[in-house]
């Protein structure tokens, strides 16, 4: 049996470009001689659609693609996550699940069991817990079939009292395959390999696991899916923040690469690296699927802005990178010629507006309040606010999507603590 793993880079609620992208890759893979083709946790609406699930037309539309991808399954089978009503009306409305489509028609669907709702996670808002467990028979194989968190609970033992892999070896599988949304946070993919090789060594058969890319709403996902043997090797490990198809052969027990295509032994990136992949990504989706293509940023000199500036160019060309000076009587003659040298490193655009004489007046508007106290930190603060001003002017006059770079926001530091990427999350 040969699979295919395709860890795509989705629109959440963009049904049409979605499914276009989908059925692409099936028939890639039909050509390829594919006999399943995999892909991650609710590629169908996207991870995760929040509210949007608890809309009919939304559930219509993805009941819509899940049809129009199930007729091009003929001579390949698919496994694709999506959201799935549940019948029970006593019960919540919609399942997280796994489809396994054949013949044109979805032929089985597997539940999510194990719904996190810590940290960035919120499934047990939107979904029913799954209480039945089956594999799925394919090509002669039993596939013991899982969705992300559902292989986490021996790293979680005090939040779940279910074992969905447990109950599956009672099916006497020989391949397991778990579709995850897994987000991007620094040291992470150790996480995924220990939980990976824990699960198959209560189990000694291969396995995929299938992440998705991407920057969604709050999250980026990195990718890196990854096979593992049954002894728990790990076979081969696909990119890092992007698209990527991959195809393996499966027979007797054993699992490798089609034979032209002879993967590296994998060496992970260093968290730099990896942070600024993410970072980038991040820029480049909320624009494009926001549908927006130029961003406007103050340049100081200072480190966090032009960090900043080089990541947007980065991701969105320097040609829609609107940089803008603004310096004032506390601006030094270096923190401007920094500047300047980053714009002409970078190519981006700039402008230079002064803010002196705009100060000038706001202090003598504020002289009568502020009689008898000297100048302080609240004059800098107000030169602050001037620049914001400005900002978003420009924004607002050219159609500039204003990038934040500075580390304080309204005079109070922006914490990371809850950021994906400062700080792994505690499970998937």
């Amino acid at each position: 049996m040969i699979v295919a793993i395709a860890q795509i880079n989705y629109h959440i609620g963009n049904f049409k470009e979605n499914t276009k992208k989908i059925l692409t890759l099936i028939r890639q893979a039909k050509e390829k001689g594919a006999d399943l083709i995999v892909f991650p946790e609710l590629v169908i609406g996207g991870y995760l659609a929040k509210d949007l699930l608890r809309y009919t037309v939304f559930l219509d539309a993805c009941e819509a693609s899940i049809n129009e991808i199930s007729s091009a399954c003929h001579d390949i089978a698919c496994i694709i996550g999506a959201p799935v009503r549940n019948p029970d009306a006593n019960a919540k409305q919609l399942f997280n699940a796994a489809l396994f489509i054949a013949d044109g028609k979805v032929k089985q669907i597997v539940r999510k069991t194990l719904l996190p709702d810590y940290d960035i996670f919120d499934e047990y808002r939107y979904f029913e817990p799954n209480n039945i467990f089956e594999s799925i028979s394919f090509k002669g194989v039993h596939i013991a079939l899982t969705i992300c968190e559902d292989l986490w609970n021996k790293n979680l033992p005090n939040l779940y009292k279910q074992d969905p892999m447990k109950a599956l070896i009672d099916k006497n599988p020989g391949l397991m395959i778990n579709i995850a949304a897994s987000p991007f946070s620094t040291g992470h993919f150790a996480t995924r390999m220990a939980v990976m090789e824990g699960q198959i060594a209560q189990c000694p058969i291969p396995a995929f696991y299938v992440n998705t890319i991407g920057a969604h709403a709050d999250i980026i996902f990195d990718g890196r899916s990854m096979v593992l043997d049954g002894r728990g090797d790990l076979i081969d490990v696909l990119n890092d923040f992007e698209e990527d198809l991959r195809y393996f052969k499966v027979k007797d027990g054993f699992i490798k690469p089609l034979a032209e295509y002879a993967p590296q032994k994998y060496h992970e990136p260093g968290d730099i690296s990896l942070t600024h992949k993410a970072l980038v990504l991040g820029i480049k989706d909320f624009f494009q699927k926001s549908g927006f293509k130029k961003a406007v940023l103050g340049l100081s000199g200072g480190i966090d802005s032009a960090v900043v500036a080089a990541l947007a160019c980065e991701a969105l060309g320097p040609s829609n990178v609107m940089a803008v000076l603004m310096p004032s009587v506390y601006s030094t003659t270096h923190s401007v010629n920094d500047a300047m040298g980053l714009v002409e490193n970078t190519g981006c655009l700039h402008e230079i507006i002064p803010i002196k004489e705009a100060a000038t007046v706001f202090d003598k508007l504020m002289a009568p309040a502020f009689q008898g106290k000297g100048a302080d930190i609240t004059e800098e603060n107000i030169q602050a606010r001037l620049r914001a001003v400005i900002l978003m002017a420009m924004s607002n006059k050219h159609g500039y999507i204003l990038l934040n770079t500075s580390n304080k926001s309204a005079g109070r530091p922006v914490s990371l603590k809850n950021s994906p990427i400062a700080a792994p999350a505690i499970g998937a």
